[in-house]
């Protein structure tokens, strides 16, 4: 069954049974790495490839038939509204639809995910922007979530549920969700927690 992890920071709180990250890069055959569009681009995908079996790094020019055995993907963090863009222009949504693949989303990953991708106001991004994200989650995401946007993040929540993620916790989503960490939960202008 598909698994998608959703995190802030990639870090999994030490509480947790086991790390659901690890068990996905050592059981994947080949993984595809998808840039975040960050300046720390290349140290990222230098830690994330020494962890994994045959990584392969996304490019616009990559071949259908190179992602035919893809069995997880990872998307970066970074830019998110970028990420989004060169996900849809690159045609690698298709493949995020309708693959099996496993996805790991850091950061950046995760918000492009949901039906909205919410972009909060922080030091890179001045204003909120909400774009049309990716749809493969039926809710929008929020990483590194500190409790000072609550009237932002509970305003939104009444045209989208939101997942609010802080850093050192994730979501695991198959059919069902699973919070590893506290996860905070909007909807319908309300907030409550996931433990």
């Amino acid at each position: 069954m598909r698994k998608i992890i959703l995190t802030s920071n990639g870090r999994i709180p030490l509480d947790s049974s086991s790390d659901p990250i690890l068990e996905i890069y050592k059981s994947s055959k080949k993984t595809l790495i998808v840039p975040g569009f960050s300046n720390r681009d290349e140290d990222i995908i230098k830690k994330i490839a020494s962890k994994i079996k045959n990584p392969v790094i996304f490019s616009e020019n990559q071949l259908k038939d190179d992602l035919k055995d893809i069995d997880c993907v990872v998307l970066c963090a970074g830019k998110p509204d970028r990420l989004l863009h060169f996900i849809k222009d690159s045609k690698l949504n298709n493949f995020l639809t309708y693959s099996d693949a496993h996805i790991i989303a850091f950061s950046a990953g995760s918000l492009v995910l949901g039906e909205k991708c919410v972009i909060t106001p922080d030091d890179n991004y001045p204003e909120l922007i909400v774009l049309k994200g990716l749809g493969l989650l039926p809710f929008s995401i929020e990483v590194h979530y500190d409790p000072k946007i609550d009237n932002i993040l509970l305003d939104l929540s009444k045209i989208t549920k939101i997942y609010a993620i802080p850093d050192d916790s994730a979501l695991v989503y198959t059919s069902k969700l699973k919070s590893l960490g506290t996860v905070y939960y909007f909807m319908n202008g309300e907030k409550s927690v996931i433990k």
